[in-house]
């Protein structure tokens, strides 16, 4: 089977959660046989996910405008990768590059499918642009789709709001690829971070969607009381690093917050392990697998409601919680108060992730809906 992925940002560092889902299911589908492509832009395409991605074949095209990621219009290779493939997996709902694919699927009669991850939802800048866009194609494109294949179940609620009805809508929640979370316990220590103080994690692009700000607010009410307890965020800069780095300074506490850029690897691993516990303050998420990565870890975590993974409360596994600086304040405080727990709270979480959350799974799952259309197209053709 030829599987196409679209998708306008396939970077591991920049891409965020819709990144690593393309990438991990890609993987996986070429583990299983299939011919798996990726057509992306080459914006942010760094050579650690050329690396990654070496086994695949992944075509990039130039970006003439950044701020909206308009692709080069190589409409006779996006035409060539289109009528060559089985079936086409469309990752985001606003890009120009899944556009100019829906049409080209429309044209040689390819079924294509729909990962909105989580930007159904009109959010953000451009906003007045996304309800024209909506309004003229984008829901005609979600409708024409083979079906829908949404991360969490509050993407069908969102469906359901917009008034927009695929043949089929598929949960496939995200994984998490357990071969990538090993490390050397008796490797280098961060030289960053203060020797022998306990601190706390959040993982993840600082942007303002992932309320990097909000968790900065809700530290500084702890810091006063807990001070063997320090903040470390790891994640690339997308916009607030300086505020933030601002406001720790502010508040005397560049010493106790810890800004160490994008991490990967074992390095990630080794911060995922000796952290006491995660911190997910999103203001929007459509599931999020930052919390996959700390269960894969055993380490439990404080999340906001809105990252579509309730269940880590219901096992035990961590405190879900409004996404405002005050719920977000209690919910490490509980945590802290309850130190003898993490590592059973951890451990009930790992748990959950390796029964229900890995990328082999979803993959398995993606392949039987693909082949499912595929069969269905060339019973109707013959």
């Amino acid at each position: 089977m030829k599987v196409l992925t679209v998708i306008e940002n396939i970077d591991i560092e920049t891409g965020g959660g819709a990144s690593e889902r393309a990438r991990q299911i890609s993987l996986k589908l070429h583990d299983l046989g299939h011919d798996s492509k990726i057509l992306t832009t080459s914006i942010h395409y760094s050579e650690l996910t050329r690396s990654t991605l070496q086994h695949l074949n992944v075509v990039t095209l130039r970006s003439l405008y950044k701020r909206f990621w308009v692709p080069h219009p190589r409409f006779f290779l996006i035409k060539g990768l289109i009528k060559n493939s089985d079936v086409i997996h469309i990752v985001n709902h606003w890009t120009l590059l899944g556009l100019l694919s829906f049409f080209f699927c429309k044209i040689y009669k390819k079924p294509y499918f729909i990962s909105p991850l989580g930007s159904l939802v009109i959010f953000g800048r451009s906003i007045i642009f996304k309800k024209i866009y909506n309004l003229i194609i984008g829901k005609k494109i979600l409708a024409s789709s083979e079906g829908c294949i949404v991360a969490t179940l509050e993407e069908v609620n969102q469906l359901d709001e917009l008034n927009i009805f695929p043949k089929e809508v598929f949960h496939i929640p995200n994984g998490v690829e357990e071969d990538n979370y090993t490390f050397d316990p008796l490797g280098k220590d961060f030289d960053e971070l203060r020797t022998g103080i306990d601190y706390i994690l959040f993982l993840g692009r600082l942007n303002k969607i992932k309320g990097p700000d909000i968790l900065l607010k809700a530290f500084k009410i702890i810091a006063s009381e807990k001070k063997d307890l320090d903040l470390v965020f790891a994640g690339p800069d997308d916009g607030m690093l300086a505020e933030l780095e601002r406001e720790a300074s502010e508040n005397n506490l560049q010493s106790r917050i810890h800004f160490l850029g994008y991490v990967a690897g074992e390095k990630k691993a080794k911060l995922i392990s000796e952290s006491l516990f995660m911190v997910i303050p999103s203001r929007k998420e459509a599931m999020s697998i930052v919390v996959l990565e700390a269960g894969i870890m055993s380490r439990p975590v404080v999340l906001t409601n809105v990252c579509g993974f309730d269940e880590v409360q219901d096992v035990d596994g961590g405190i879900v919680v409004e996404p405002n600086v005050e719920s977000i304040h209690h919910g490490i405080k509980l945590l802290l108060n309850n130190r003898s727990e993490l590592s059973s709270m951890g451990k009930r979480l790992e748990t959950l992730v390796r029964d229900k959350y890995l990328w082999s799974s979803a993959a398995l799952r993606h392949e039987k809906i693909f082949k499912s259309a595929v069969e269905s197209v060339n019973t109707n053709h013959s």
